[in-house]
């Protein structure tokens, strides 16, 4: 038997509440120097939304400067669909996400990760040290850019 999860399967991690907003519509800060290489990104390029199989694992690798976990959102076609944190893997970090398959849509899908935050800092409650001024940046999502 097969079973649907909800939608809040995919929003787990300290940054849940970004699940469903319009990327456009976010706050976004500028680009810092790091990117993100997704793995089997040309998946999202072609998606036959009728295939038994579909495109729903979104991995990859941040590139550049990070050297501690960070938590993400991934987007998918504008509007952040999951949220993720980044983790160590052999040296590197990396991070890994499933995506719902009524975030896809026919043809080409455009997939972005943002960072949201550090992990663990802006949950519900908690004040990050550095202050407010702190918080609004670490709050604030940030667009890595993409190396593939």
């Amino acid at each position: 038997m097969l079973r649907h999860f909800e939608t809040e399967v995919y929003g787990l991690g300290p940054h849940a509440s970004f699940v469903g907003r319009s990327v456009a519509n976010l706050d976004v800060l500028g680009g810092g120097s790091s990117m993100v290489s997704l793995d089997d990104a040309q998946m999202f390029a072609n998606v036959d939304i009728d295939a038994g199989t579909l495109p729903l694992y979104v991995r990859g690798r941040i590139l550049g400067p990070s050297r501690e976990r960070v938590s993400l959102g991934i987007g998918v076609n504008g509007v952040i669909v999951a949220t993720t944190v980044s983790y160590l893997e052999r040296g590197n970090w990396v991070f890994a996400s499933m995506i719902p398959e009524e975030a896809l849509i026919a043809g080409a899908n455009d997939v972005q990760v943002l960072v949201l935050g550090r992990a663990g800092v802006g949950r519900r409650g908690d004040a990050p040290a550095g202050g407010e001024e702190r918080r609004a940046r670490d709050e604030s999502p940030q667009p890595i850019r993409s190396a593939n």
